[in-house]
């Protein structure tokens, strides 16, 4: 049987092309790491140099261990820039990569910062490429204690988007309905979810200045656009389900649950009006609170 390596001029497949094969080298990799897992032979957090007969290391990050962990999410460090092809008579450990300069592979750290911004409702979307990272992702909450918190997130203003239904298995278990592309590749994935983000994820609002767009983080006003932090956004989001109705000062303490006293209420409203691209958008009542000025 012959293969056709380009459709549009019917150019054979040969044996001597070279093909990148990520998405299938990726899960036959994960599949057999998992039976070693399974068997007991390897350890996911070890360093990886124990496996390999030789050292590891990102020489800019000389002192952080590579794990492989590290290798299945994403975040030892290594770089694409490398190149994928090298003489069937280069060892391994000859191999030059690339590295970054700029972060080590400290994904033990970064997944812990990720699961906090989706359970604080600060991204709009998450996307998984592989369903061992979604078990990475979902373990990981659990040891934080904050896994309800992640899957409420999930399930209701954070979207889970899975480049497949194997990487959406795990969320799916989970009670959590991630968006699929209908195929099954990272383009794909991307465009469904600038798609996603333009249908859903945008809040028009009519107010006594004009139209108002919630974007994500921003507040756009007459073109101009307002990036606001996390407490401010939850004002501002609170302000705007209410449509114009008054909410008290106790009603807004509610929405920033680590804020400790009223001044801290101040402060990020304070902050809030600074951050609008016209501080006009959140009228105060006196002696009552504030308002959507619609």
């Amino acid at each position: 049987m012959t293969g056709i390596a380009h459709l549009p001029d019917w150019a054979a497949l040969l044996v001597s092309l070279l093909l990148i094969l990520g998405a299938s080298i990726i899960l036959i990799g994960a599949l057999g790491l998992m039976r070693l897992l399974e068997g007991g032979k390897v350890d996911l957090d070890a360093d990886v140099s124990g496996y390999l007969g030789f050292n590891l290391r990102n020489p800019h990050f000389a002192s952080q261990a590579i794990t492989l962990r590290h290798l299945l999410l994403h975040t030892s460090s290594l770089r694409d820039d490398g190149g994928y092809f090298w003489p069937a008579t280069t060892a391994l450990k000859d191999v030059q990569p690339a590295w970054s300069q700029l972060a080590g592979p400290d994904g033990a750290e970064r997944l812990p910062r990720l699961i906090d911004a989706v359970c604080a409702r600060n991204l709009d979307v998450v996307t998984f490429t592989s369903a061992p990272a979604v078990d990475a992702f979902l373990t990981s909450a659990i040891e934080q204690g904050v896994l309800d918190q992640l899957l409420d997130a999930l399930r209701t203003d954070v979207v889970a988007a899975a480049v497949g239904p194997v990487t959406a298995g795990p969320l799916e278990a989970a009670g959590v309905t991630p968006i699929i592309p209908e195929r099954f590749r990272m383009g794909a994935l991307i465009r469904l979810v600038c798609e996603h983000l333009a249908l859903h994820q945008v809040t028009e609002l009519s107010t006594a200045l004009g139209p108002v767009q919630i974007r994500g983080r921003s507040v756009v006003f007459e073109g101009r656009a307002g990036q606001l932090a996390p407490a401010p956004l939850a004002l501002f989001r609170a302000l705007a389900a209410s449509t114009g109705a008054v909410l008290t000062r106790k009603d807004l303490m509610a929405h920033l649950p680590e804020a400790e006293n009223e001044h801290a209420l101040d402060m990020a409203m304070s902050r809030l009006r600074a951050s609008l691209p016209e501080p006009r958008l959140v009228a105060t009542v006196v002696k009552r609170g504030y308002r959507l000025n619609v």
